[in-house]
């Protein structure tokens, strides 16, 4: 499905991955705490548990978009990255 990608989409899918893991750094470190209170004044019911799901699911997210980058890249026959063939193409993929 996504071997059909330029490499802009490709950039793009990785920045949409890495803006994910800078807000679920800064949520689950900074901001818990707002977060919680937050929560709390709308007597959300197992607040602790609940967002600490939210994030668990976030973080998710961020692994599934950059999975698919991955597996994008392993399917093809030359890495994106490096222009190389497929011989080298097991170190695009890590």
């Amino acid at each position: 499905m996504y071997q059909d990608h330029t490499p802009l989409q490709i950039a793009g899918q990785l920045l949409l991955a890495f803006a994910f893991l800078a807000t679920g750094v800064r949520n689950a470190g900074w901001k818990f705490r707002q977060h919680l209170g937050r929560m709390l004044a709308y007597r959300v019911p197992a607040t602790r548990v609940v967002l600490t799901a939210g994030l668990a699911l976030q973080f998710v997210a961020i692994f599934i978009d950059g999975g698919r980058f991955r597996t994008r890249c392993c399917a093809t026959s030359t890495c994106p990255i490096s222009s190389s063939t497929a011989a080298s193409s097991a170190a695009c993929c890590w």
